[in-house]
């Protein structure tokens, strides 16, 4: 998951009264750093990572690393919890990119790495 995403999600669970630990384990951090991410929502971060570089878990549960655009390789997982299969993936390259999914209307989910949805677009 991006540094934006992370810290939206973290602030969206302080918000909610969700306290306890950060996504990383560590303790919440109830100061906000000037010029940070308070404004960015989950249409700002599905436009940025649309343009970037994303996972993607289709309907019929491929999940494919997506690169500005294009389908740049195939994950193994599997279907009915693909969430390991994309945190190997992931530590094995050592890159953290959000995960999307997307259905057949073209509707996005953003989930952490546990497959827990933080927010959508329809």
């Amino acid at each position: 998951m991006s540094k934006k995403a992370e810290s939206i999600v973290n602030r969206l669970l302080e918000d909610e009264g969700v306290w306890g630990r950060n996504m990383d384990g560590s303790a919440p951090d109830h100061e906000r750093e000037e010029g940070g991410d308070e404004g960015l929502n989950i249409a700002e971060i599905w436009a940025e990572d649309k343009e970037g570089e994303y996972v993607q878990i289709n309907d019929d549960g491929s999940v494919v690393y997506v690169a500005h655009g294009r389908a740049m390789e195939t994950i193994p997982v599997d279907a009915e919890n693909p969430y390991p299969g994309i945190n190997a993936w992931m530590e094995a390259k050592s890159f953290f990119p959000n995960i999307w999914s997307v259905n057949d209307h073209g509707n996005v989910t953003l989930h952490d790495a546990q497959g827990n949805d933080l927010g959508g677009l329809v």
